[in-house]
């Protein structure tokens, strides 16, 4: 009984300080859907894909996914590491990764009821310069 409680209570402080995933799923109303908040690309893909969620207000570069920010990509870029902030850096500032990828969830937080749902205001392009150094 007391090696339970003490396993449960450790694997309770593991769950709070590490930067590990959940082990519970996150989910949030999203638009009148009940969806994970730290999904993958292909849980936002299932509804904007450009063609079910059309009434999206602003893409950028238009809601062409091709014209987007590229996602499932690795974060940082091969070969152009010196050119972005480090992944470290950033999940300390609001910037998720998945497995080392940039993902939706990167850019977007659904738990902001803000305009866009960003991670991180976009005022004077400062979404854009938290990775990018130049």
């Amino acid at each position: 009984m007391v090696v339970r409680a003490l396993v449960v209570c450790l694997a309770a402080l593991w769950a709070m300080f590490s930067r590990a995933p959940s082990l519970y799923a996150e989910t949030v109303s999203h638009f009148g859907q009940v969806v994970d908040a730290a999904g993958a690309t292909e849980d936002c893909l299932s509804c904007h894909d450009g063609q079910i969620a059309t009434d999206v207000g602003y893409c950028l570069g238009g809601c062409a996914l091709s014209s987007a920010h590229p996602v499932n990509r690795p974060y940082p870029p091969r070969g152009k590491e010196q050119s972005f902030r480090s992944a470290d850096e950033l999940e300390g500032a609001g910037i998720r990764f998945i497995n080392g990828m940039m993902v939706c969830i990167s850019c977007h937080d659904l738990h902001n009821p803000g305009r866009h749902q960003l991670a991180i205001e976009m005022k004077e392009s400062r979404l854009c310069f938290a990775c990018h150094l130049k």
